[in-house]
């Protein structure tokens, strides 16, 4: 049995999975109203030190002609837009990363925002189990692994109250393991990876509740 593909989240604050639309911001020169505020976003194709895509839109305003963005206190980088849009591969260097963005009327900034990121390093946590509707207590169910960050070795899970196990991961950095319920109730799996240098990941959460 082959382990799914997990898709590729957007993970623009703790716990989220849509892109953002950053606050206010004061530009230096030009007007600021509710169409000066550019919408940003973030498709995450991995974690830190990994090329991400930033999105970048002011949308209604035909005058912009360019953004600048700057990744915490990196110098702003400034890269054209068309259709008031634009994007650009990123690679942030730490996890809690402020994006700020500015719009650009040829040299006039005509908006601005900013928008908190966090670049979670938890692997992808899955399973057979259905969340609201699992196998019966004493059927084994298959939960499957999958590495967010290079390198990974294994993994450390907890079922619910149980010890802590470790997994070894394949060649690819994935694994699998079975689990059978012991009793009716709700249950939460709390997996992490470890990569070859001894690195623990954030936690990745996958709850579920069996009911007969």
């Amino acid at each position: 049995m082959s382990m799914p593909t997990p898709p590729v989240p957007v993970d623009p604050d703790p716990g989220t999975g849509a892109a953002g639309t950053g606050a206010a911001g004061t530009p230096s020169s030009g007007a600021a109203d509710e169409q000066a505020v550019p919408s940003i976003g973030l498709t995450i194709a991995g974690a830190v030190g990994q090329p991400s895509e930033l999105q970048m839109a002011l949308w209604g305003n035909p005058d912009v002609t360019a953004f600048g963005y700057r990744l915490g206190d990196a110098d702003e980088v400034v890269v054209p837009a068309v259709d008031g849009v634009a994007t650009t591969p990123v690679v942030f260097t730490a996890k809690n990363t402020t994006v700020s963005v500015r719009a650009f009327a040829g040299e006039t900034v005509i908006g601005a925002a900013s928008t908190d990121f966090y670049l979670t390093d938890a692997p992808y946590l899955g399973s057979v189990f259905a969340q609201w509707d699992a196998p019966p207590v004493g059927c084994a169910g298959t939960f499957w692994l999958y590495p967010r960050v290079p390198d990974v070795q294994g993994y450390r899970v907890t079922f619910g109250d149980e010890p802590e196990r470790a997994v070894a991961a394949d060649a690819d950095g994935q694994a699998r393991l079975t689990w059978t319920s012991p009793a009716v109730g709700d249950y939460t799996v709390v997996a992490r990876s470890v990569t070859a240098d001894g690195t623990v990941s954030d936690p990745a959460y996958y709850s579920f509740t069996v009911t007969r």
